[in-house]
């Protein structure tokens, strides 16, 4: 997965940046854009933003009172199932390096 969060950053950010951004123990400011499926399924990717929204799901981050942008934004994608139906989804790839886990035995 390390390796393709570093593609997707040097992509999106260039490799001095993407070395600042993964030789730290917090994730840093990265704004990703959206996989490129959000916009094959462009209608389908706008049809479920406006439910999210409509639910009170998805704010912007004036509506959800924050002052200033987010210092992480993720893009979106489209995956699709063995049965073909589409989901949204968030690309979390950068920050799940930043996810302490633990074994429980």
């Amino acid at each position: 997965m390390l390796e393709q969060v570093t593609d997707l950053l040097v992509q999106k950010s260039g490799p001095e940046r993407t070395a600042e951004l993964l030789d730290r123990d917090s994730p840093g400011k990265v704004h990703s854009g959206n996989r490129v499926s959000a916009q094959q399924h462009a209608e389908f990717t706008k049809e479920e933003i406006t439910q999210l929204r409509r639910t009170g799901t998805l704010l912007t981050w004036q509506e959800a009172g924050l002052l200033e942008p987010p210092a992480i934004i993720h893009g979106i994608g489209v995956v699709q199932n063995r049965k073909g139906k589409l989901r949204l989804i968030v690309d979390a790839r950068h920050l799940n390096l930043f996810i302490l886990y633990v074994l429980l035995h």
